[in-house]
């Protein structure tokens, strides 16, 4: 356990910004390494991770130490997994039951807005969507898990745009499929059409939008920039946090009698300083145009521009059914963002599916799964049992 400055310096351990993710990990008393990883086309990421926990058998040399990679979602960051705290964030609980935990960061979040040659404020810094997201950005991160661990196997939990990244890595890299005890999909998304989320409005006015965003020149989206930061000062202080929690619950779908228990004042502060953590036009757009489609493809540029890419008028699919890696998927019925009709298509597509789960909370929507205070009883406690059977299942085959 870490106590204090010297100890933080003979570990090596990167500190950060107050309101940073290595900085809320450490203050809570968890040990933090940060990881730069460079994609195959330049972009670098910071991955964070927590390598033991603190309760008796998870200190270093103890407990399974194998890793699991968690992925997060759209508009999101590694902040998701922790801001809640060790009593209900997945990432401590992960940690004091023995495992290596590593959170990742994708291209283009507040954590990963560098790259080896592009500037952010350059157009091409931004033209990249999801299919990036799942060839490059997944296979980087799990790659310097391996080199740094030397683990050839891992566990691998994507939340919503997070399992999206894997099925894209497991049909378009396939050397990826075996390198997986299993993969935990929490509010899996894929193609969106039965979606009544803000993605649907987008899909409705998808060309004026699409076009408007060209127009102007718009290639990145809510950004934690200083204009976000402004809003979140003025906006979601102590005193007005209500406003910021009824409106992104719109936006989600919401309990309204359970919203101060989800969401209580002292949390609130902390989400709403790491989110939005800002993503592409691309990538919003891509999963936009899933809604009209009813179709998991890679990225629509229209017919003549989709001709001169992939050489066809129409964006290719993704053959979701190359994803063997034995699934684990967890839904909810009243997630507007990933319908339950989205994730049964997906379901029905996977040829190893182990277990396919709906949180059975009544009100529990998509934010939920990495915010509720619910989400320790009804889903995470789950998690930990299913993977530690799975971990110990694997050690003995191997």
């Amino acid at each position: 356990m870490i106590k204090d400055a010297d100890e933080i310096q003979a570990m090596h351990l990167h500190k950060g910004p107050p309101e940073s993710v290595p900085r809320l990990i450490l203050d809570h008393g968890y040990p933090v390494e940060t990881h730069d990883v460079t994609t195959a086309d330049g972009y670098i990421l910071e991955m964070h991770r927590i390598p033991h926990g603190i309760v008796p058998g998870s200190g270093p040399g103890e407990g399974s130490k194998t890793p699991i990679l968690l992925a997060h979602g759209l508009m999101c960051s590694s902040a998701i997994w922790v801001f809640s705290g060790p009593k209900y964030a997945l990432a401590y609980m992960l940690a004091d039951a023995g495992f290596d935990v590593w959170l990742g960061n994708v291209r283009g979040n507040t954590y990963s807005a560098r790259h080896t040659k592009l500037s952010t404020d350059e157009t091409a810094f931004w033209e990249f969507g999801i299919d990036e997201h799942g060839y490059f950005d997944a296979p980087a991160q799990i790659d310097h898990i391996t080199a740094t661990t030397g683990a050839q196997k891992m566990f691998y939990v994507g939340y919503s745009m997070g399992a999206t990244m894997f099925y894209i890595m497991s049909d378009m890299r396939p050397e990826y499929r075996e390198r997986f005890i299993a993969m935990f999909a929490l509010a899996p998304a894929a193609q969106m059409s039965h979606t009544t989320s803000i993605f649907k409005r987008i899909a409705d006015y998808y060309d004026f939008i699409d076009g408007f965003l060209d127009l102007f020149g718009i290639n990145r989206l809510l950004q934690n920039s200083f204009p976000v930061k402004l809003f979140n000062y003025i906006f979601c202080s102590h005193m007005t946090i209500d406003l910021c929690k009824y409106g992104l619950l719109m936006l989600t779908g919401f309990d309204i009698m359970d919203l101060n228990q989800e969401i209580d004042d002292e949390m609130a502060p902390v989400f709403f300083k790491h989110l939005p953590a800002g993503a592409s036009r691309h990538s919003v757009m891509q999963f936009a145009a899933s809604v009209i489609s009813g179709k998991f493809t890679k990225y629509d540029y229209g017919s003549f521009d989709n001709e001169h890419v992939y050489g066809q008028e129409e964006a290719p699919e993704y053959k979701i059914e190359k994803s063997t890696t034995p699934a684990l998927i967890y839904w909810a019925e009243n997630d507007s963002h990933t319908a339950p009709e989205d994730v049964e298509w997906i379901k029905e597509r996977l040829p190893n599916v182990v277990e396919f789960r709906k949180i059975d909370v009544d009100g529990f929507n998509h934010l939920d799964f990495v915010w509720s205070k619910k989400a320790k009883d009804a889903l995470y406690t789950h998690m930990l049992d299913k993977a530690l059977i799975l971990d110990r299942r694997n050690k003995s085959a191997s």
